[in-house]
């Protein structure tokens, strides 16, 4: 039985099951994907429906949700810690930009991997992460900006990690990024 499995199957037992009619959709809840399952273009996509299936039918979050809840330990416990490994690097991050390119951006999540925030690139990342929080994610008007950006806003949207990080817990620095001494606040 072993060697016919292994001559026609390529000793493959997914590929045996998929041929017999037993094909499982999700092959990674069976905790063994076939051999190349997620490599290459047809890896990609199969890494793509297993992230937004782990999103949408498993965690059932929010969009607002998905940075702020999403961690490794979320892939790992749904059987695709392979997967996130060998097709993102490990990065939830890479794997929900794929699943849903465009809709987030690195600053959003827990962990940006290290090194993110420090040099010339952290500043120019602090910068953008600012500038999307006050103008795009909650429209604030400058003049209101010392009396409502506080460490709790920025706790809140995912940028905590650069305040500690970078500006040592101070918001003012952090809002020194975009608006060079023009605001004082209370750190």
């Amino acid at each position: 039985m072993h060697q016919l499995l292994f001559t026609i199957y390529r000793g493959s037992p997914f590929h045996a099951l998929k041929d017999a009619g037993f094909y499982q959709e999700r092959p990674w809840l069976t905790g063994h994907t076939p051999n190349g399952y997620w490599q290459g273009p047809t890896g990609r996509m199969h890494a793509i429906a297993a992230v937004r299936w782990l999103i949408e039918d498993q965690l059932r979050l929010t969009m607002d949700e998905i940075p702020i809840k999403v961690r490794f330990r979320d892939f790992k416990e749904h059987g695709l810690p392979t997967m996130i490994k060998s097709v993102f690097s490990g990065s939830p991050f890479l794997a929900i930009d794929a699943a849903y390119p465009g809709q987030f951006e690195r600053w959003q999540f827990a962990s940006v991997g290290n090194g993110y925030w420090t040099g010339e690139n952290g500043l120019q990342h602090a910068k953008e992460a600012m500038d999307w929080l006050i103008h795009e994610r909650l429209n604030i008007p400058v003049h209101e900006i010392p009396g409502l950006i506080g460490e709790e806003i920025l706790k809140k949207h995912g940028l905590v990690g650069m305040l500690t990080q970078l500006f040592n817990r101070s918001v003012t620095k952090a809002l020194d990024v975009l608006y060079p001494g023009q605001f004082t606040t209370h750190d």
